[in-house]
């Protein structure tokens, strides 16, 4: 891929510790894309060679501009002096990338005392469970697909749990097939509620005609079988 490219790549900027981890993600990718990575993660050290060292800087000044153009403004100013890709992305991660026991800790919290209210967005639900784990696996506690499993049916709604006791303990060993198995049954409720509802605005319909009753009279114009609000 040629390095004009490199105007095409659209993401999020980096607004804070919020979005850091899936723009991490992404940034990556785009350095990959584009051959620079290995200046930003100080793989290929500055050259002593005066030719070489020249394409060097220009190289990694480009990945540099790559990292701060996705940036926002309101974070700008941490790399703003920076002088080198690898000094504007290690103060990054510096600043936004959840470290040491007390992450874990936090992180920890956060899987355990989720939970997905009723009627909520089951497949947001589980996209956040799936980034709490993958959150988890970067700080070197690793949770297996089993554990994953039981964390991901416990954060259900209530509404659930003859849903969650079709489960045997090995249909918890793939977490994969849980999530699948999670979200078509969502589907089926989703339709199923679709499907009510529109039963019950039917129903609930005038059918625009009203019968013809010889004892009613109209004041409106004197007339029978209908009321003066029908006239």
């Amino acid at each position: 891929m040629s390095e004009s490219s490199n105007s095409t790549y659209k993401i999020e900027p980096l607004k804070g510790g919020d979005n850091y981890r899936t723009w991490k993600v992404k940034m990556i990718d785009i350095l990959t894309d584009l051959d620079l990575l290995e200046y930003v993660d100080g793989s290929r050290a500055e050259p002593a060679d005066q030719s070489a060292k020249e394409d060097w800087k220009k190289k990694d000044r480009k990945a540099l501009s790559t990292i701060r153009l996705r940036v926002d403004d309101s974070c700008l100013i941490y790399v703003e002096d920076s002088k080198t890709s690898k000094e504007a992305w290690d103060a990054l991660n510096d600043m936004y990338e959840a470290k040491g026991p007390i992450a874990i800790v936090l992180l920890r919290r956060k899987m355990f005392i989720v939970r997905c209210e009723e009627g909520g967005d089951i497949e947001m639900h589980i996209k956040l469970m799936r980034s709490y784990q993958s959150q988890m696996n970067t700080l070197g506690q690793k949770i297996e697909k089993a554990d994953f499993s039981m964390l991901l049916l416990t954060s259900l709604p209530d509404s659930w749990d003859s849903f969650i006791s079709t489960f045997g303990s090995t249909d918890l060993e793939d977490s994969n097939k849980v999530i699948q198995r999670i979200l078509q049954e969502a589907s089926r409720r989703n339709e199923r509620s679709a499907n009510s509802d529109a039963v019950l605005t039917s129903s609930s319909k005038p059918s625009g005609k009203s019968k013809f009753n010889p004892r009613i009279t109209c004041y409106c114009c004197g007339r029978l079988g209908h009321i003066a609000a029908e006239c």
